[in-house]
């Protein structure tokens, strides 16, 4: 089990974790496995045990990291259910955030239920890490998580088909997790926000996953966004074996 004793996130000379987390691929890989070791999760089984990846889960990685090493940095991902990729997704926001200063993210929900569930479990991610990490925090509430390296994570609800929701209010961010965007209202928000994400940011990472019913999410990462979305985004299609 991890040691819970104090744990610095700055390496010699710059903010951040260690030289290497900056640099894509297998070696961001590592760190991240590292990372997790620290995580625990509240399981329907076991109560509250460390989060352990599922093969799903470890594929899910294997690809972001795979991409990441091409300079990759829109991802989809079109799941089947009970597959844990918002679970590990959510250990990544986390991890991305906590490892490069002043970023501008979003984690974007279908809805304010699921905005709570997610921010609960990120809640406890928190709880469990050591105490050198969770100095970092400036404050979590209802609205963002906000880091004392100047990096912010929004809660926002996309909305339903009927409810609308936050997306045509949404800033220009530099990191964003979307999830169930299938399941999104506004097509036309979601558009807008694709076009305001940045597309220079050395430290930009956008991950979309979703069930089915993501045509419209294809359509505008593929360019009907206005061309604004990555070129060379990578779509991941997880499947239960």
């Amino acid at each position: 089990m991890p040691s819970n004793k104090p744990v610095s996130l700055r390496p010699q000379g710059r903010a951040g974790v260690r030289a290497h987390a900056y640099r894509p691929g297998h070696r961001w890989r590592n760190l991240f496995l590292e990372f997790i070791g620290y995580l625990t999760i509240d399981s329907k089984e076991t109560g509250v045990s460390p989060l352990k990846l599922y093969g799903s889960q470890t594929r899910f990685l294997d690809e972001v990291c795979e991409g990441l090493d091409r300079g990759v940095r829109h991802f989809v991902c079109l799941k089947a259910r009970q597959l844990g990729i918002s679970t590990v997704s959510l250990a990544i926001d986390l991890f991305w955030i906590l490892v490069h200063d002043g970023l501008q993210g979003a984690l974007i929900t279908d809805t304010d239920e699921n905005r709570v569930k997610f921010r609960i479990l990120l809640e406890r991610y928190l709880e469990s890490l050591p105490l050198g990490m969770r100095s970092g925090i400036i404050r979590h509430n209802k609205s963002n998580l906000v880091l004392k390296n100047g990096s912010v994570l929004d809660y926002v609800v996309a909305g339903g088909r009927k409810t609308g929701g936050g997306l045509g209010r949404s800033r220009a961010w530099n990191f964003v997790h979307a999830t169930e965007c299938s399941g999104w209202g506004s097509e036309a928000g979601y558009a807008s926000m694709i076009a305001a994400l940045a597309q220079k940011h050395p430290d930009r990472l956008y991950i979309f996953e979703s069930t089915a019913r993501l045509q419209f999410v294809l359509g505008h990462l593929a360019g009907g966004a206005g061309g604004q979305a990555d070129a060379e985004g990578v779509f991941h299609w997880l499947v239960e074996q």
